[in-house]
């Protein structure tokens, strides 16, 4: 009869961590591309999976997977392409790592799409009409845009000598 003796160790797993998650950039706006970064670590330094979830809301838009990332707090991110989004929806990315036993803890970042001002996108020209003061007619004109495309309303304040004297639309 022979004997055999054996030691065997376990290591509990630890799962794996997230942590800042950011959207960059932090004020956007609809023709903005968004990048969602986080870093991770493992205590076992296990290689892990990160996934990255867009979310408009409450409904997921799109994701992504990230793997073997070595787990020596390393970072990655994710992009969302710029003119999906829209004025004052709210974009969640939701990050969570994986380390091969285990998910660890989501978390997640928001931003609010912001409103971008209108643009003027030619030079504004006036036109006046007669060569007298008191029949002269002015003509204004120019061409707008605006990234959120909102209809909108041409407004003008006149002066004479610095002296308001009216508003047109």
């Amino acid at each position: 009869n022979s004997a055999y003796a054996a030691e065997i160790q376990f290591t509990e797993n630890t799962a794996p961590t997230v942590s800042a998650v950011a959207i960059n950039p932090a004020t956007a706006y609809t023709n903005s591309t968004l990048n969602c970064s986080a870093n991770f670590s493992d205590a076992q330094s296990d290689l892990l999976n990160v996934s990255f979830t867009w979310f408009n809301g409450s409904d997921s838009y799109s994701t992504t997977s990230r793997l073997n990332i070595a787990s020596a707090s390393a970072s990655q991110s994710f992009l969302l392409t710029a003119g999906i989004q829209a004025k004052n929806e709210k974009w969640n990315c939701s990050v969570n790592p994986y380390d091969g036993y285990e998910n660890g803890t989501s978390s997640n970042a928001t931003v609010t799409i912001s409103n971008t001002l209108p643009e003027i996108t030619t030079s504004v020209v006036l036109n006046l009409t007669s060569a007298t003061k008191t029949t002269a007619q002015i003509n204004c004109s120019f061409n707008h845009s605006d990234a959120d495309t909102e209809t909108l309303t041409d407004s003008f304040r006149w002066y004479v000598n610095n002296v308001f004297t009216g508003n047109t639309t």
